[in-house]
């Protein structure tokens, strides 16, 4: 699988939206003068948990098709044309 230009700036982009919205979220709290439902670390924690256990469904998901004779590749939509 080869990474270009393009899948790096749209990785990028996302990055800056996700940082935007949390940032955002922030912002509503102090607001509230309410603080974060979760600590910081925890919560980060949570998010790489979750990071992980989508990899490994991918994985584990691939592994299962390549041992039936299916394609084996990531099964996720690509966003751009072949």
């Amino acid at each position: 699988m080869t990474i270009t230009e393009h899948d790096v700036r749209r990785t990028a982009l996302n990055l800056l939206i996700f940082f935007v919205a949390g940032v955002l979220a922030g912002l509503v709290f102090w607001m509230l003068h309410e603080h974060a439902p979760a600590l910081p670390w925890p919560a980060l924690v949570g998010l790489l948990g979750i990071v992980l256990g989508e990899n490994l469904g991918v994985r584990v998901k691939n592994r299962m098709f390549t041992r039936l004779g299916g394609a084996g590749s990531d099964t996720r939509p690509s966003h751009h044309a072949s």
